[in-house]
């Protein structure tokens, strides 16, 4: 008898695969980006997809993730600032001035990536002018070896002081998938239920505002500015517990709030 089709593979799982085809066997090895019991899409480690249909696949062997693709401190930040996008946006040389009407550091400050096209001096008095004309302070975002060297006293020498140190973390989705159906079994067997929508709801603003009644339009602005943002909430009955938002750009998964 022949062989059983393999089980549809989960999103992220890196896999070998001996496909038969008219002229012999080939070998597709990639991530599975998409599966059912028919086709499944696989991309390869040049970024190509690869569409295969099960019933060609002779052999499968499921492999750990590879090592993660490096990116620069500089296009992280870019990626990130795509994320999270401000309502009003406008360049200094490579720097990047945000504003959404003071709702969020991220998208009311200096995105200091970069050459300003200026001495520093010159380029935090333009910025620093650009934010008084909206009636908001100087704030500027610097990035560990992306922003230029002296960036630091040039903010001291103008009163400014560090306020806040965030960490940003990259890593492997496919890492992530795998641990993921765990956490979801968890949720559901605690009682509670994962949802997944387009725009966030009442309920989803509720616990990201902590329980504020309204919730201004310029803050709906940037949570939904994006056109290819997903809305995570996790509910027990009628009350969300926990929310998160991801936000895809290229190859890059943002996951703010």
């Amino acid at each position: 008898m022949p062989d059983p089709l393999p089980p549809v593979p989960a999103v992220g799982t890196q896999v070998t695969l001996r496909v038969a085809t008219p002229v012999g066997p080939i070998s597709v090895v990639g991530e599975v980006v998409a599966a059912d019991p028919d086709l499944w899409s696989v991309r390869r480690r040049d970024g190509s997809v690869v569409d295969v249909t099960v019933a060609a696949i002779e052999a499968r062997r499921e492999v750990p993730p590879g090592r993660s693709v490096t990116a620069s401190v500089a296009e992280v930040q870019q990626i990130a600032a795509f994320g999270w996008r401000a309502q009003e946006t406008v360049r200094l040389g490579e720097w990047l001035l945000r504003a959404s009407g003071g709702f969020t550091q991220r998208a009311n400050s200096v995105l200091a990536v970069g050459d300003p096209g200026c001495d520093l001096a010159a380029a935090l008095e333009v910025a620093s002018d650009w934010y008084a004309e909206r009636d908001l302070p100087l704030v500027v975002m610097q990035a560990d070896e992306a922003s230029p060297s002296g960036l630091a006293n040039a903010l001291a020498a103008r009163g400014c002081s560090p306020r806040n140190e965030t960490h940003v973390m990259t890593g492997e989705i496919a890492h992530a998938l795998r641990g993921m159906p765990d956490a979801v079994r968890s949720a559901v067997g605690a009682g509670l239920v994962v949802e997944l929508a387009d725009v966030p709801d009442e309920s989803w603003y509720a616990c990201y505002t902590e329980g504020a009644d309204e919730v201004a339009a310029s803050r709906r602005a940037v949570v939904e500015g994006h056109p290819a943002a997903v809305f995570a909430s996790l509910r027990d009955g009628e009350r969300v517990v926990a929310v998160a938002r991801a936000a895809v750009d290229a190859r890059w998964a943002g996951l703010f709030a």
